[in-house]
């Protein structure tokens, strides 16, 4: 007969029940249900899932703490604002340094530049 951490760690990754719950098939506390996922490393949706929701990066295929929005998953949440960008990455036109500039900006203008200054150099020499 299989104890009940493995049993825990017998269940289908990530884990989409509450702790709650999985305590209560397993016959043990909620507390000791985090206190196995904690420390075998377990992925688990907090709350539990109530609709899947997969996280909005492309590459990646978990399910995301929030049930009720599209959402990056924990994972990819720290990287979260660079998957988000949809700018580019150009060279400045004077000094051929490479800046980020965003999407909006590169729609009006043919030449960026890295600041001002550069800018005004530009104009100054045509």
């Amino acid at each position: 007969m299989s104890t009940a951490k493995e049993k825990i760690l017998e269940l289908p990754r990530p884990l989409t029940d509450s702790l709650s719950e999985i305590g209560e098939d397993v016959g043990v506390s909620r507390q000791y249900v985090h206190q196995v996922v904690t420390e075998e490393n377990i992925p688990y949706v907090v709350g539990g899932v109530k609709s899947k929701r997969i996280c909005l990066n492309p590459d990646c295929a978990n399910l995301t703490s929030y049930p009720d929005r599209d959402a990056y998953c924990d994972l990819c949440s720290p990287d979260a604002y660079k998957l988000r960008r949809k700018g580019e990455w150009v060279n400045c036109t004077l000094c051929r340094r490479q800046v980020y500039r965003q999407q909006s900006h590169l729609e009006r203008t043919n030449r960026p530049f890295c600041s001002r200054e550069h800018y005004n150099i530009y104009r100054r020499n045509q």
